[in-house]
């Protein structure tokens, strides 16, 4: 039988051929199938009045509304010209970045030191919604999918291999737990010392850093990490500012000049799918938690710029 002719023909022995190396492309084109175009039907939320709690399918449906009230609002072009200018100058600078940083480290003879290098750049400080609550990339709701990242730490000879803790931590936490490893103190400078009745009294007891150190909680001296977290994001482009607070069992978002807000039972609702903000039976928790909130407000203020004297 002679070989079959035509672009069917042809495709069909390349296939053949070619097997195994579109065996190895199946699962690059499964990846963005499922996590980059199945998640864009979520864009159908910019035809309706979207409530994280209903859903994409039980939020009410508003049409153009949104579009026009956009387009006629004072701030219309102001955003577009800011979105085409902050696309253009991240492929001139973002873009080339990355790969130059790449390269350097690509130059370093020490593998250990290469690594070190490697995991600190690399160190996302968020995750990706990737169609979690029918949403993708990040946004002014935090989720687990957003907010729940590793934090991994190897120092060999030192730390044990394999050592896993799912208490809470916080990038907060970093620079404190590299200081203590590296067994400096947090670098002041010199600092006025005070005068007076308090002349001679220690300047500053503790630390400055807002952070913990977690040498204990991963050599296995301490057990417990924080017992809670504090999680602050301010959207100047969308004007949406918000708090969240994160313990073992709960987390509270408070949004500036909203009446909604939202609170998730961790361990009953993992997957955050019951906002309990406005249910009846969790309103003491959730003025408990809002108080907890103010007061990790009021603690994790910087202090880290000492004042040099007292009046």
């Amino acid at each position: 039988m002679g070989k079959e002719k035509g672009t069917p023909g042809r495709v069909k022995r390349n296939l053949k051929r070619y097997r195994y190396i579109y065996l190895m492309l199946l699962p690059v084109i499964l990846y963005y199938a499922v996590f980059c175009y199945t998640p864009m039907g979520g864009v159908v939320i910019a035809f309706q009045n979207f409530k994280p709690a209903l859903g994409i399918t039980g939020s009410k449906w508003v049409g153009l509304k949104h579009f026009t009230d956009f387009l006629t609002g004072p701030y219309a072009w102001r955003l577009i010209r800011n979105t085409l200018l902050i696309n253009i100058l991240q492929i001139m600078f973002a873009f080339p970045v990355p790969v130059f940083i790449a390269l350097l480290i690509n130059e370093i003879h020490c593998k250990a030191y290469k690594k070190v290098v490697q995991t600190v750049s690399y160190m996302a400080d968020h995750g990706e919604l990737m169609g979690d609550h029918g949403m993708y990339c990040k946004g002014p709701f935090h989720y687990e999918g957003l907010l729940k990242i590793p934090m991994i730490m190897a120092w060999p000879g030192h730390l044990a291999e394999g050592r896993r803790e799912l208490e809470l931590v916080s990038l907060l936490d970093f620079m404190p737990t590299i200081l203590e490893l590296a067994g400096i103190a947090y670098p002041e400078g010199r600092i006025k010392a005070w005068e007076g009745p308090y002349a001679g009294k220690k300047l500053y007891p503790g630390s400055p850093l807002l952070g913990k150190s977690l040498v204990g909680l991963m050599c296995g001296r301490e057990s417990e990490g924080s017992d809670s977290i504090l999680v602050e994001d301010d959207d100047d482009i969308r004007q949406v500012f918000l708090r969240t607070l994160i313990t073992q069992e709960y987390k509270i978002t408070v949004y500036s000049k909203r009446t909604y807000g939202e609170l998730f039972d961790l361990r009953n609702d993992p997957e955050e799918l019951n906002n309990l903000w406005d249910e009846k039976e969790y309103q003491k928790i959730k003025q408990e938690m809002i108080w907890k909130l103010m007061q990790k407000l009021i603690q994790n203020q910087d202090r880290t710029s000492r004042r040099i004297g007292i009046a």
